[in-house]
């Protein structure tokens, strides 16, 4: 079994309290998930927009960079998304 969690944007949530959500928007908790991802106690995948903020929180999962075709890519300029597993 693997829980998959489209995460969107990644911020660390310095500036969110008090900040409004639409009703269809869900606050994501990065450093808290960051945790989660690094216990290995669930099979985790999670798909985030672009970030290099990404590929240094995730540092020792496995990390995918994923074009606007939907290929994989090494390139940093061509990537739209980053896909994290923890497995």
């Amino acid at each position: 079994d693997y829980i998959l969690l489209p995460a969107g944007d990644f911020e660390y949530g310095l500036f969110d309290h008090g900040k409004s959500l639409a009703i269809e928007q869900t606050y994501i908790k990065h450093r808290e998930l960051i945790k989660i991802c690094n216990d290995k106690h669930n099979k985790i995948v999670i798909v985030y927009n672009f970030s290099p903020k990404v590929l240094a929180a995730y540092k020792g999962n496995r990390i995918i960079m994923v074009d606007k075709y939907g290929k994989e890519t090494s390139q940093q300029e061509r990537a739209k998304e980053v896909v994290v597993a923890n497995f």
